[in-house]
């Protein structure tokens, strides 16, 4: 008798220490996967930024072109958008501002398109978020470039 209950107990004993190891292994997979699927959809959204952050490096420099100015929201490019000669994706995942800096004696018109990463990855990990992402730019309030900081 003494020794069917101590049999008995071992069976639970490695029942527990199999569900433990279960959900030890669960948490491990869950722990390496998450940065990986993380990165994967960071990588393929920031694709698809990056590519509308050119259409309107495009746009504004034929905006500039035509009227000596940066266009400082999306309503001004509206007209040469809507021309067919530039078309820019969704718009609600970027911020635009323009104006003018000055270069020693110089007054330069200046540009910025960013796209904050919270907006572009608000569904997923935030802790990934705030410490792997970064916000993707094109153009600089600061000085007078029109590259991204992908580039």
């Amino acid at each position: 008798m003494l020794l069917k209950t101590k049999t008995k107990m071992e069976k639970q004993i490695r029942i527990g220490l199999w569900i433990i190891v279960a959900g030890l292994s669960y948490f491990l997979y869950s722990a390496i996967m998450n940065p990986i699927q993380f990165n994967k959809e960071k990588n393929q959204r920031s694709e698809k930024i990056i590519n509308q952050l050119k259409d309107i490096r495009k746009a504004q420099i034929a905006f500039k072109e035509i009227n000596r100015y940066y266009a400082s929201n999306f309503d001004e490019l509206i007209t040469l958008i809507d021309t067919g000669e530039f078309t820019i994706g969704e718009r609600r995942e970027e911020e635009l501002r323009a104006g003018k800096i000055k270069a020693g004696t110089l007054s330069v018109q200046v540009f910025e398109a960013r796209a904050p990463k919270e907006e572009y990855l608000k569904d997923l990990d935030k802790d990934l978020i705030k410490n792997t992402s970064k916000d993707l730019v094109v153009g600089s309030m600061n000085s007078a470039k029109i590259n991204g900081n992908w580039e």
